[in-house]
């Protein structure tokens, strides 16, 4: 990465890494220049390759800025791209699990992330026969599932995720607290939920009782976080943290911030236009530049 940065083989690059990715971030001047991003692919994939580390391509994608899609190219930049082996990302991407890309794109991954697997596994907790056990679970693993997200996206954007997720954690809740009591007040069953996601909202917590529910366990309530409530300052904080002038390292909340730029990750980043890619062994660290 130092040998990249001390001396970019195009003008105004910038290297990054995060364990096994790469992104290499071009500046402005050069957002579509397929040349530009043949040029640090093929660097990385040499010097790689003198390490024994392996670049995988598949994996590997262009983000191009706002606006340039890969039907904008012209037919002799579209098959120079394709040479080239990197495929483009269309709207946007995922870079160290943070959305990167237009407001359209970071909206549906967000919603995406919180109706995925994992809240099948929230909904299975209120199942088990042991409620303390799934109480745990549900505050240490089920409560922050979202956080990272809301870290590091506009709250504007993760509002409706976030108002998802604080009623599917009310709806186990309330599920793990009245146990078999629960179908007899109408909280919705394990079935309707996973149905139906938008049933998960119950009324069985109101007003000051799930403001309790939300309170940390010091002041008395369950620890159950609200995200729509600490999702303006969670990003406010991240913003801050990542962009303070004393601070060096962070993992990829910058990222939200990259405008009229093009990214090449291949587990690899170029600072405009951004490439991002894969490795088939590990180990880097993922800076933060401050401009």
């Amino acid at each position: 990465m130092k040998e990249f940065n001390n001396k970019p083989p195009v003008p105004g690059a910038k290297l990054n890494g995060y364990v096994d990715d790469l992104q290499v971030h071009l500046p402005p001047g050069l957002a579509r220049n397929i040349q530009a991003i043949a040029t640090v692919t093929n660097w990385i994939q040499d010097h790689l390759l003198q390490k024994g580390i392996e670049l995988s391509l598949p994996k590997s994608k262009v983000l191009f800025p706002e606006g340039l899609f890969f039907s904008s190219l012209t037919n002799d930049e579209q098959r120079d791209l394709t040479k080239t082996g990197l495929s483009v990302a269309e709207g946007g991407m995922a870079i160290v699990g943070v959305p990167v890309g237009t407001e359209c794109f970071q909206r549906s991954f967000v919603t995406n992330f919180a109706r995925g697997n994992p809240a099948e596994l929230i909904r299975r907790l209120s199942t088990l026969d042991d409620p303390q056990a799934s109480y745990q679970l549900l505050r240490l693993s089920g409560v922050p599932r979202l956080f990272h997200l809301l870290r590091t996206i506009a709250p504007s954007i993760t509002n409706t995720a976030a108002r998802e997720h604080d009623n599917l954690m009310i709806w186990a809740v309330s599920k793990i607290v009245l146990g078999k009591m629960a179908n007899t007040v109408g909280i919705p069953t394990v079935e309707e939920v996973r149905a139906n996601p938008e049933k998960s909202e119950v009324d069985f917590f109101k007003d000051s009782a799930r403001a309790q529910v939300h309170l940390p366990i010091r002041e008395g309530g369950l620890g159950i976080t609200s995200s729509v409530l600490i999702r303006e300052s969670a990003f406010v904080a991240g913003q801050a943290l990542v962009f303070s002038k004393g601070f060096r390292w962070m993992n990829g909340c910058y990222l939200t911030f990259i405008e009229n730029r093009s990214v090449v990750y291949w587990g690899v980043t170029t600072e405009l236009t951004t490439i991002q890619a894969d490795f088939a062994a590990q180990v880097h660290c993922h800076r933060v530049w401050n401009g």
